[in-house]
């Protein structure tokens, strides 16, 4: 496989944030990967941590220890150099909310080309999806089909109806949703008929997708993060 024939994105963690390390936590990215450059890199959450080897540092009463001596916007200027190297092509955020990556572009000389969080009809993020006309940024979905915690997406009386009345699966009718509203879907499997079955997507007609962004009211979050900084999934509703 060519490299021209992929498009490679990685992270930035959490305890590199401040803007001598950004650099070097690139590096080594890189060096693993094998690649003189990526496609994008994206901070992994706003939350500092306190810079060290440990990746996952805490206090004995096993809270995470942040670092309050550098700002994201610091963070980010040391990002927009990697741009300027030639490290990367584009640079984003990931795990933040609309008000947060609003914050970084009104100081920001490189804007983020993407903002990467939870999005599924159950967690549309609206208003970071909005950023993509007023700033052209890219929202993509992780988890976009839900994920294995309930309530299931993939379930969802609404989603099945639909997808039984047009000869889909869920996971194709909730990926054809994600991408036809103008959201960068992802998701992963290792079994080949669902890989086969993610790539077989086509567009939903318009009712469809209508409904699915109108009527279907539930809403949940189950990746914690932008609330408490800690990585991980956790069961957490927003709204009602």
């Amino acid at each position: 496989m060519r490299r021209e024939d992929l498009f490679v994105t990685t992270k930035l963690w959490n305890n590199n944030h401040r803007p001598e390390r950004v650099k070097p936590a690139m590096q080594a990215s890189l060096d693993r990967l094998g690649l003189e450059a990526i496609d994008l890199y994206l901070v992994h959450t706003p939350f500092a941590f306190s810079p060290g080897d440990d990746q996952d540092p805490r206090h004995p009463n096993g809270s995470v220890i942040y670092d309050d001596g550098v700002t994201l916007q610091e963070t980010w200027a040391a990002m927009e150099s990697l741009v300027d190297e030639g490290l990367t092509r584009a640079i984003g955020l990931s795990d933040i909310d609309a008000a947060g990556t609003l914050q970084v572009v009104e100081t920001a000389r490189i804007k983020p080309a993407v903002v990467e969080v939870e999005a599924h009809p159950y967690h549309p993020q609206w208003e970071l999806h909005e950023l993509r006309k007023t700033h052209g940024i890219v929202l993509l979905a992780f988890a976009s089909l839900g994920h294995a915690l309930e309530p299931r997406l993939l379930d969802d009386p609404l989603v099945v109806s639909i997808a039984r009345r047009l000869g889909k699966t869920p996971a194709q009718v909730l990926l054809a949703w994600g991408i036809q509203r103008g959201t960068a879907v992802l998701t992963a499997s290792v079994t080949p008929s669902r890989i086969s079955e993610n790539f077989a997507v086509t567009a939903l007609p318009e009712d469809a997708v209508h409904d699915i962004s109108e009527r279907l009211q539930t809403r949940y979050r189950f990746n914690s993060v932008v609330d408490a900084g800690e990585p991980g999934f956790a069961e957490v509703p927003v709204g009602s």
